[in-house]
């Protein structure tokens, strides 16, 4: 506080006001985390769809009348058709979201990182209070690995999900766009900070490693 508290009014009005403006940002950090990785689960749940719909496409045979195998063979077309719009509406909303925030997820990234290492810093004086507030820092950035890591790995299972469905008794047509939709669906969906790093588990645990490894180089300098 730039006054002392024995300046009565002025200190209240202050500690208050302070009080309220980390409130306030608080909750602001938090609608921007629910709006990012709410985006980002909401792209896994489209995937999800697009896996019940593919899934859903039937043999053509077992129809043995003209009429109904020309039916469903249709149906399977534009069940697959509907399914390739879908994904590239689903890519187009990912890449939407990762112009958006990829700026922001680098910077919770680093500042992270920097905020584990800056702890090496504080006095082991207070370790309960260090311990929460290191607790939620890595906490938000497990949430903001793991929704990474959701994105990629369900998109990884819609290639699995085209294979295994009734393609082998289809006629050419479905056949030929199935191998297009296959070929785009073997590369997985990323979300990236700053365009560079790939959110998963593995980006979790590597950025736990180097910050203990930067927390211990600058514990025993400090010492």
């Amino acid at each position: 506080m730039p006054v002392s508290p024995e300046r009565s009014p002025h200190y209240h009005l202050g500690y208050s006001f302070q009080l309220v403006t980390i409130c306030m940002s608080a909750y602001m950090y938090f609608g921007v985390d629910s709006v990012a990785f709410s985006s980002v689960i909401f792209g896994c749940a489209q995937i999800g769809v697009i896996k019940d719909k593919i899934m859903s496409i039937k043999p053509l045979g077992i129809y043995r009348n003209h009429k109904t195998y020309t039916n469903i063979s249709r149906y399977n077309r534009k069940t697959l058709i509907e399914c390739v719009k879908h994904h590239q509406a689903v890519i187009s909303f990912t890449e939407l979201v990762e112009d958006t925030y990829n700026s922001y997820l680098l910077f919770q990234l680093v500042g992270s990182v920097g905020i584990i290492c800056g702890l090496a810093q504080c006095p082991i004086t207070i370790p309960i209070a260090i311990l929460c507030y290191l607790s939620v820092m890595i906490s938000q950035l497990f949430v903001c690995c793991w929704c990474g890591h959701e994105l990629s790995a369900t998109s990884e299972e819609l290639h699995t999900i085209l294979y295994n469905c009734a393609w082998y008794d289809q006629d050419v047509k479905f056949k030929r766009d199935l191998n297009f939709m296959m070929a785009r669906a073997r590369r997985p969906i990323l979300l990236r900070a700053g365009y560079y790093i790939s959110l998963s588990r593995q980006s979790f645990v590597s950025i736990l490693r180097m910050s203990y490894s930067y927390f211990a180089v600058l514990n025993q300098t400090n010492k």
